[in-house]
């Protein structure tokens, strides 16, 4: 029995646990940002879609406000893309 790869041989066991133990879990939370970002953006393009919509049915921008959640500027910015 030789004490010194055996202990080599637990050190390296730790060492790879850990190395695995580490990857799930930026893996994990990787995924879990990743979603996040997603939705936040899928809801964004949503959001742009139904100010349009709106616009275009000659919605006021206090409406589109209140329905879209987006700010003057952003409805504004949208409205000019749309007629120009």
């Amino acid at each position: 029995y030789d004490v010194a790869e055996a202990e080599r041989q637990e050190k390296e066991d730790i060492y790879l646990t850990g190395a695995l133990n580490g990857e799930a879990k930026g893996r994990a939370s990787g995924l879990q940002e990743g979603r996040a970002s997603g939705i936040k953006e899928g809801k964004a393009i949503r959001d742009e879609e139904i100010a349009k919509m709106m616009l275009q049915e000659k919605e006021s921008i206090e409406k589109v406000m209140k329905y879209t959640g987006l700010k003057a500027k952003e409805i504004k910015t949208i409205q000019q893309q749309l007629y120009f």
